[in-house]
């Protein structure tokens, strides 16, 4: 049996993260993706940036992550820009929870 895997990919703003991200899940329905942007995103897709929400936004992306896990994806891509420790720090631990491996990309 393969381990499952959980992928971080980290870089700046408009670095390829989402095209990245996009290429690794494919078609796939095992495979799945997500990003602290898709809060900021309303039901009927229009995007509204909330500086003051950031926080929040992160923890949804945390509690979406380890819901994805919790599932059992074969693959399952977060990416975020992650400039500070403490914010890959709850993703490492998730994985380690659920017995993913974990790959961190730098772009």
């Amino acid at each position: 049996m393969e381990k499952k895997t959980l992928i971080l990919i980290r870089g700046l703003s408009s670095s390829g993260k989402t095209d990245l991200a996009e290429i690794i899940v494919g078609d796939s329905e095992d495979r799945q993706s997500l990003s602290v942007q898709e809060f900021f995103y309303s039901d009927s897709g229009e995007y509204n940036f909330d500086p003051s929400q950031l926080k929040p936004a992160h923890e949804w992306c945390v509690e979406a992550c380890e819901d994805l896990l919790s599932e059992g994806h074969s693959v399952v891509v977060v990416h975020n820009c992650f400039t500070r420790k403490w914010e890959v720090d709850p993703y490492i631990e998730l994985g380690n929870n659920f017995g993913y491996r974990l790959h961190v990309i730098n772009l």
